[in-house]
């Protein structure tokens, strides 16, 4: 295997080294950290004028590059720091040509052609930017950039720019933590990026910092991003999905320096919807965000520092909710049941403190060694704290019990070291260090989950622990990384390529569940101590685990420009992610012993941009390409510990509680204010012993032939320059997943032949009458455990790379760059994705219907959001910027609003089963909780989105380079109540008959699609910024 993995790396170097052969160049595509000018120059014939000396210099910095046209009359400026320049071209002969203004953003292609007139007719021809076209022509991947002018003003709810990502078309939410997706591709595949770096925690799949905390990267903090939806180009990796790629602020030739002060107060807030639906009086609540930045030359020209410091004190009560589902059966029961079950849970039912406080701390250092040698410093800190803060919704169907302090302690530097050895031999060095912490101090580490009816009562699984242990939950990360770029410029070619190495250490402690958890079917049961089923771990190995996972990377690409308006693209990348091997191995399941590591993902990826006019105001561009993601590391801890040899998991029901002690105290002697005095009964140890086999265990392994998932991308965009810096574009997305990670149970036999291997299911109307009826196999049965393949163990959940999805989508943009006053980003997104299991993380818990038909799993995303349209913009309002009257200038001048308003369609919802675990397992493999059978997956919708932002900003000129702004900012505004999650429990089933005429019957819910989760209320917020 390893004689395979080095000989595949040495092919991809051998690839990428043949593409630096002399051939007959182009700009580089969608640079990490810089950006490309490139063009013709010609005379006032038409003709080509080579040996044209064309310099770029950088308004803010003084940094200077200076090339030479080709032959061909072509030039290209390569590895260009994103800012404002002046770009001049100059020769023995002509006049010279300045063109002044050019925007040059993170990741541009820009097209810059001038054309030269003869000396003695003028000495000096000045051109302002706004006159070039908008377009960039030889840019073949699809992509946005939001930019400082619009980080800097639009209404953030948090202030965490990434959310400004969702701006952007071909993007949705994944959850309502802050996650995105890209093209129906799930949030453990993307790939974000800062100043170049990898921003990404491997072990959650998910940004550095996680999504409790508000950011990680303050927005004060952050240039500008580009937003690449599909098809980047082979220097990225490490992603399925999308990349998105920021750079910080630095310093320039000028000091500069913001103040700033935000404050909101519960007092001009409105009270959520669920507060109101349940009486809860709005909670009190601050919330404070300050800070300054400042930044300068401390060698004009030379070395420039930039530095920030953010902070939040934040005082944001969690309402504690029953949810849709309680509520309803709760309303259900008649008589002393109605009465128990009030006084039992209502007094739950209350706001609790909680508090987000967060301090970010970023310095920047940038040092011009030489014209042609640039080194850049940055650090980030991060320190979040966080009473509560295991939940980040406005309420939550968890007790307080089950909550937690929440903590993550970040710190992120970045040595970067640009080198333009010759005009066409270029080089950049990043180097990466990460020290991510994060971690839960459990309110009640020992107290067991106990859940009803959807809500939680006692503690939380991922929160226990055993005495002496660490009280909670505790995740570290280290990583290094080396990423190192090579440029080479042959004629109408730019020839890139680079390696990537990823050194990561994750040290986990996880000791769930090892205090149980007790499950009921309805709150009649829990009325009547009859326990659903109840599940506790025990751990033979130390809970602390050290995971090292390595992940190369190596590519080439060419970008061809093979005529003024045809550039092609081609590229490669081969990646590798090293697994750790098993911990312990259990003798009864070799599969415990095996981790498959693949070793072939190379990656092609090909792209095209044509301009069909002269004019340059319209491009079309095309492209495919193979994306590979990583297996995240909680998926591979999860193997890597429940495998009985390391761990227990024990699944207990039926008559087997009783038997091992499981026996639920009355309800009449508890306080549900005050459980933790309970003594609840647990298993000491396993029932069969610590030993490798227990007929109530359940293991995970990986299947012999997983590999990483991957996708295919595929798209197709036209985009036209409209009017004077405005734009259009649209775009035809595809994206097909493939080898996606899922989970399925192997221990189940086929289903019996005749009568005996089929359940009989009966679907009610809320009449009670009978409207459907049909058979589905039985392809295991809970008892007796001799029935099973390996009677050793209940469940075998082999997690094997087989699921798949599609994404079709129409993307539509509008962007009108700032211009007299006005900048305007409009993204409509019309989009169908079907799949069969949502995401790798997803992955590891069985829920397939059939594992022996998984075409049945096949359907609509629960990712799928058929309609989404965002609508984001400023304004600077002209009134009275220039009246004579110094008193209409001063109280009705420099106003200005900005906004973003967000429309989307509802996601796909599956309608599943409430229940026993007896009663919801149709098919008998021993995982409850099944869907309908008779409706598809997502057959159903929840409810759109329909939310407005605004910010109005107040201006006072204090002197020539120092301002005074108030800020005045709603969100919500209309105050519509936004739902992200619904009650997706369609039927209580029930079962009957025996264990040859099985019956299931099946009775609507009148709370099924109830509103469960939701955004915010409305919010005001008032600031104050001071900007010298």
């Amino acid at each position: 295997m390893r004689r395979t993995r080095f000989a595949l790396l040495l092919s991809v170097l051998g690839l990428s080294l043949l593409l630096v052969i002399p051939i007959h160049p182009v700009c580089a595509q969608s640079q990490a950290t810089a950006a490309t000018v490139e063009g013709y120059v010609y005379d006032p014939t038409g003709a080509v004028v080579p040996e044209v000396t064309v310099t770029a210099v950088n308004a803010a910095t003084g940094l200077t590059r200076t090339v030479r046209t080709n032959a061909a009359g072509y030039y290209v400026i390569p590895l260009l720091p994103p800012g404002t320049y002046t770009v001049t071209f100059t020769k023995a002969g002509f006049a010279e040509l300045k063109l002044e203004g050019i925007e040059v953003r993170v990741g541009d292609a820009l097209t810059v052609n001038g054309t030269l007139q003869p000396a003695g007719i003028r000495e000096e021809i000045l051109v302002t930017a706004e006159t070039l076209p908008l377009i960039e022509t030889t840019r073949t991947q699809p992509g946005t950039v939001i930019d400082r002018a619009l980080i800097d003003v639009l209404p953030l709810n948090g202030r965490n720019w990434t959310e400004l990502v969702l701006l952007t078309p071909g993007v949705t939410a994944a959850d309502d933590f802050g996650n995105v997706s890209f093209t129906g591709v799930d949030r453990v595949f993307n790939n974000i990026q800062v100043d170049g770096a990898d921003n990404n925690n491997a072990y959650f799949g998910e940004i550095r910092g996680r999504t409790r905390a508000p950011f990680q990267f303050s927005q004060e903090t952050v240039q500008e991003f580009r937003v690449a939806n599909s098809n980047f180009s082979a220097e990225f990796g490490r992603a399925a999905g999308g990349i998105v790629n920021a750079i910080t602020r630095s310093g320039t030739n000028e000091w500069r320096g913001t103040a700033f002060y935000y404050i909101r107060d519960d007092a001009w807030n409105a009270n959520g919807f669920f507060n109101n639906a349940n009486n809860v009086p709005k909670p009190p609540e601050r919330r404070q965000q300050f800070g300054g930045n400042i930044g300068g030359p401390l060698i004009r020209n030379k070395l420039f520092w930039f530095l920030n410091y953010d902070q939040q004190v934040r005082n944001e009560p969690v309402t504690v909710i029953l949810g849709a589902r309680l509520e309803s059966e709760i309303r259900a029961l008649r008589g002393a049941d109605r009465e128990l079950a009030e006084r039992f849970f209502r007094p739950l039912v209350r706001a609790i403190p909680r508090d987000f406080d967060q301090i970010t701390f970023f310095p920047r250092l940038d040092w011009q060694i030489t014209p042609n040698h640039t080194l850049t410093l940055t650090h980030n800190f991060q320190q979040f704290d966080s009473m509560n803060g295991v939940f980040t919704t406005p309420t939550t169907t968890t007790n307080v019990t089950g909550n937690a302090k929440n903590f993550t302690n970040s710190y992120t530097s970045v040595i970067a070291l640009q080198s333009v050895f010759t005009p066409t031999l270029l080089n950049e060095f990043r180097f990466n260090f990460v020290f991510d912490d994060t971690g839960d101090f459990a309110n009640d580490p020992a107290l067991p989950q106990i859940t009803v009816a959807g809500f939680n009562l006692g503690g939380r699984t991922f929160l226990h622990a055993r005495p002496g242990d660490f009280p909670g939950r505790f995740t570290s990360e280290r990583r290094l990384q080396w990423i190192d770029n090579v440029s080479i410029i042959r004629g109408r070619h730019t020839i890139k390529a680079g390696l990537d190495i990823n050194r990561i250490v994750n040290r986990n402690f996880f000791a769930s569940n090892v205090n149980g958890t007790y499950s009921f079917g309805s709150v009649a049961d829990f009325l009547n101590g009859i326990i659903s089923n109840y599940t506790q771990r025990f751990f033979i190995g130390d809970p602390l685990v050290r995971q090292r996972t390595m992940v190369y990377g190596v590519y080439g690409q060419d970008t061809f420009r093979l005529s003024s308006r045809l550039t092609l693209y081609f590229g490669a990348r081969y990646e590798l992610q090293t697994l750790p091997g098993p911990l312990v191995v259990n003798p009864l399941v070799p599969e415990t012993g095996r981790i498959n590591e693949d070793t072939n993902n190379v990656a092609p990826r090909v792209g095209l941009a044509l301009a069909p006019f002269k004019n340059g105001k319209t491009v079309i561009r095309a492209g495919y390409g193979i994306f590979y993601g990583l297996t995240p590391n909680l998926m591979v801890n999860d193997v890597l510990t429940n495998n009985n040899a390391y761990s227990i998991n024990i699944f207990l029901s039926g008559s087997a509680l009783a038997a091992n002690g499981i026996v639920f105290p009355p309800i009449t002697s508890l306080d549900p204010l005050n459980l933790s005095k309970v003594k609840f009964p647990k298993l000491e140890a396993p029932p069969g012993g610590l030993r490798f086999a227990d007929p109530f265990s359940d293991i995970m392994v990986f299947a012999p032939d997983r590999v990483n998932p991957y996708t295919q991308q595929a798209n197709l965009e036209i985009e036209r320059e409209l009017f004077p810096q405005t734009t259009v574009s649209v775009a035809y997305l595809f994206t097909r997943g493939a080898k996606i990670s899922r989970s399925r149970n192997i221990n189940v036999r086929p289903p019996l032949e005749g009568p005996a291997g089929v359940a009989t299911i009966r679907v009610l109307d809320e009449q009670g009458r009978v409207v459907h009826t049909y058979t589905f196999p039985r392809i295991g049965v809970v008892s007796p455990a001799s029935l099973r393949p390996n009677p050793n163990f209940r469940q075998i959940n082999m997690v094997e790379s087989a699921a798949n999805s599609i994404y079709h989508g129409m993307a539509v943009r509008v962007n009108r760059r700032f211009h007299r006053g006005v900048s305007l980003l409009v993204s409509y997104t019309l989009s169908k994705t079907t799949d069969d299991i949502r995401n790798a993380l997803d992955g590891r818990f069985t829920d397939i219907l059939d594992p022996f038909d998984v075409r049945r799993d096949r359907g609509l995303s629960g990712l799928d959001e058929r309609q989404r349209l965002v609508i984001s913009g400023v304004w600077q309002m002209p009134f009275f910027k220039n009246a004579g009257n110094r008193v209409l200038r001063a109280a009705f001048g420099n106003w200005s609003v900005s906004g973003i308003a967000t429309f989307s369609s509802g996601r796909a919802v599956t309608a599943d089963l409430a229940g026993a675990s007896t009663d919801t397992d149709l098919n008998e493999d021993n995982v409850p909780d099944d869907r309908a059978p008779h409706w598809g997956r997502g057959a159903f919708r929840g409810p759109g989105r329909n939310q407005i932002d605004l910010s109005l900003r107040k201006r006072i000129d204090l002197a020539e380079r120092r301002r005074l702004e108030f800020i005045l900012q709603a969100f919500n505004v209309f105050n519509r109540p936004q739902f992200t999650g619904v009650q997706v429990d369609a039927y209580d089933a029930t079962r009957s008959g025996g264990i040859t005429s099985r019956v299931f019957t099946l009775r609507p819910r009148a709370d099924f699609l109830q509103p469960v989760f939701g955004l915010r209320a409305r919010d005001v917020q008032l600031g104050v910024r001071v900007t010298f």
